[in-house]
């Protein structure tokens, strides 16, 4: 068995390397949730902000010199906007090869074109009465996200209300939407 040699890591680097991960963990313990607050606004999901809020963090661990930065919480946040670039490229080439171009042509329906109008007047009625069957938060939440894009977060901001009661409004709304529907399917 070999002696140990002598480490060549003085006792001034060891103490840069622990406030540099001082530095770090107080940087994280302050920002994650910010930082998860705005990737929210951007992706709509828990699970994906949470991911991209890790890989931040990650990039900020690989990153040398973080403390000497001028401004390290912009630093973060260059480097979250860069990954919501990234991400949102990824997702597009990821939608583009799953589309399929087709031509009117190759669509043949069996139904004559009177026929499909009529059933087609037929949904949009039975939704405009199930609509109309809502109670006013229900209607006003289905109008929002569905009819002006909003998030739940932003239509929540708007009413007053609670994310989750703005998932609770939707809900019944599609219920009640979707029992209209059921003699169409």
């Amino acid at each position: 068995m070999q002696p140990l040699e002598e480490s060549s890591i003085d006792e001034a680097t060891v103490v840069n390397i622990h406030d540099q991960n001082l530095f770090l963990r107080d940087l994280i313990c302050a920002q994650t949730k910010s930082l998860t607050s705005f990737f929210m606004r951007h992706v709509h999901s828990r699970e994906n902000a949470d991911d991209l809020t890790q890989e931040v963090f990650l990039r900020m661990v690989k990153r040398k010199g973080l403390e000497k930065l001028e401004n390290p919480v912009g630093f973060m946040f260059r480097t979250a906007t860069n990954l919501l670039t990234d991400d949102h490229r990824r997702r597009k080439a990821r939608v583009h090869d799953l589309q399929v171009p087709y031509n009117d042509d190759d669509i043949v329906s069996e139904m004559p074109d009177q026929e499909r109008y009529v059933l087609s007047e037929e949904i949009r009625n039975s939704l405009q009465c199930a609509f109309n069957e809502l109670k006013p938060k229900q209607k006003e939440a289905l109008s929002l996200h569905r009819f002006e894009g909003l998030t739940y977060s932003q239509i929540a901001n708007r009413m007053g209300v609670s994310v989750s009661m703005v998932e609770k409004y939707i809900s019944q709304a599609l219920v009640i939407c979707r029992k209209r529907l059921r003699e169409f399917v």
